[in-house]
């Protein structure tokens, strides 16, 4: 509510925004090799939350995942400037429980090591 009340009130105040561009211009300046080769840079940081979400590490389900994301994917890659970061942020607060979700190295470690240690100080089994 707080948000549309703020886009009101500064549409009432300044009036509409600017002409936006057509999607060939927008297709147009996404092909330039500069700008592609930033958005390769720029969007390197969300690769793995992708791959975590990717390999059934997030706590969001796959059907819902996959309805949100691919009109939303589809929608960006038509209409978005790929160099821009902040069109993925929306999908990243789906993959981000893939964080918590992913086993700690050290943690992981300590949790082998004490199995291990119980399984040896465990009598054998007697048939």
């Amino acid at each position: 509510m707080a948000m549309a009340a703020v886009f009101v009130g500064l549409r009432l105040a300044l009036g509409d925004g600017t002409v936006g561009q057509s999607i060939l211009s927008v297709w147009a300046q996404n092909l330039v090799p500069s700008r592609m080769l930033a958005a390769v840079f720029n969007h390197l940081a969300l690769v793995p939350f992708a791959v975590l979400a990717w390999m059934g590490r997030s706590a969001v389900d796959a059907r819902l995942a996959a309805v949100v994301c691919v009109p939303y994917v589809i929608i960006v890659l038509v209409f978005g400037f790929y160099d821009e970061t902040r069109l993925w942020l929306p999908l990243v607060v789906m993959w981000l429980p893939a964080i918590g979700a992913a086993p700690h190295p050290v943690e992981r470690a300590a949790h082998e090591r004490a199995a291990h240690e119980r399984a040896a100080h465990e009598p054998p089994l007697r048939n």
